[in-house]
């Protein structure tokens, strides 16, 4: 999620770099090709909606390199905490990372889009099969 995130920024930030071509096939390798381009399309109307709240600039991680990829940034951290706290119902959580994300704006539009894609995530949670419980066993060697 934090990959397609990335490069849906990078995107943004550099339209020909095309970016959001790869954010969307990482999406269907990773999620398949029912459920990944709903998901990119969910991330995607975040960052816009956020576009349209904030004033400044996000700060993310330059999605093609590998050795920075590793990190987090500010802005990035408190994207992805909100999202948990979205999907967990931590209203608390998620309204401070609002805030912080929306800069003081009012976040009605981006937090319905949040809301949306934990939706979307959650579908997908709910319908990955159930793991099937090991039984250890052991050989005896004579």
């Amino acid at each position: 999620m934090l990959q397609v995130l990335r490069l849906f920024c990078m995107t943004y930030a550099n339209p020909g770099s095309h970016a959001w071509e790869e954010a969307y096939a990482m999406s269907v390798r990773e999620l398949g090709s029912k459920d990944g381009p709903l998901v990119s399309h969910e991330v995607m109307n975040c960052i816009r909606a956020l576009r349209c709240t904030r004033k400044t600039s996000f700060d993310f991680i330059d999605p093609t390199c590998p050795c920075c990829r590793k990190m987090l940034a500010h802005h990035e951290s408190h994207f992805m905490r909100l999202l948990k706290a979205e999907r967990a119902n931590d209203g608390l959580t998620r309204q401070m990372s609002a805030v912080v994300l929306c800069e003081g704006e009012n976040p009605t539009l981006f937090l319905q889009c949040m809301s949306s894609l934990a939706r979307q995530l959650d579908t997908l949670t709910e319908r990955k099969p159930t793991k099937t419980k090991v039984v250890k066993k052991s050989l005896k060697f004579t």
